[in-house]
């Protein structure tokens, strides 16, 4: 499987995604074990970008995708009766961009190289 991202891990990833998401949008989020609530979000994140850039041909733009995801969760707490923070989602971003750097430590960087289609095709 070489060169393929498998199927489990953007399920996963996906699956991720939509987990946090609706924690995010809850009305009453679950207790964390982490002493702020900067730090969930910055946690989540990092573990978000690495999961949706992992393998990915421009994991960059991926992790700003998910980095902008996290301002659009921001902007819709106010439907759910919770109110966006500009500090949260800087949080969002910060920890987005860590996963990017996790993917450049082993062992992120070689489930990186691993799953990364060639530039030339195929």
């Amino acid at each position: 499987m070489h060169g393929r991202i498998p199927l489990w891990w953007s399920m996963g990833a996906w699956a991720a995604m939509a987990a946090v998401t609706w924690i995010c949008l809850w009305p009453r989020p679950p207790a964390s074990p982490l002493p702020s609530d900067k730090l969930d979000h910055l946690a989540a994140f990092c573990v978000l970008g690495m999961l949706m850039a992992c393998g990915r041909r421009h994991p960059w733009a991926w992790l700003l995708g998910v980095g902008m995801w996290g301002g659009v969760i921001e902007l819709g707490q106010g439907l759910t009766g919770r109110h966006g923070d500009v500090l949260d989602w800087l949080a969002d971003l910060a920890g987005a961009m860590l996963g990017g750097v996790a993917l450049v430590l082993p062992p992120g960087a070689w489930l990186h190289r691993r799953w990364r289609p060639n530039p030339g095709g195929a």
